[in-house]
């Protein structure tokens, strides 16, 4: 898609990173990656509201995309009628095979490095 783009935010590169563990809370789904360098990334997806995950393994590049199924799918339960524009983002994780491993619909996101697992 023309308008996807790679996601590096506080200039962190996404390549050789392995999630670690994810729970939700409430609305937030939270995420902890550990990069190359054995930094721990904490990823807070602000009103989560779908994911989907499939061959979970390393994570090479996330990428934020405008459309995606899972997005059509929770416009389909959210709207009656779908609208040209939403509140919603999507997050893309690939792994090393370039295939999306976990896909993430929420509202916002917010991201810290973090030292050592909580």
């Amino acid at each position: 898609m023309e308008n996807d783009k790679s996601v590096n935010l506080k200039n962190i590169d996404f390549a050789d990173s392995q999630i670690l563990s994810y729970t939700v809370k409430n609305d937030t789904l939270t995420l902890f990656i550990e990069r190359w360098n054995a930094e721990i990334l904490e990823i807070k997806f602000l009103n989560y509201t779908s994911s989907l995950s499939m061959n979970l393994f390393g994570i090479a590049a996330v990428k934020e995309v405008s459309e995606s199924n899972l997005l059509d799918k929770v416009l389909n339960e959210f709207y009656e009628k779908k609208p040209k524009e939403n509140p919603f983002k999507i997050f893309q994780f690939f792994n090393s095979d370039d295939m999306c491993a976990l896909e993430i619909v929420c509202e916002g996101i917010d991201i810290r490095r973090i030292k050592k697992m909580v």
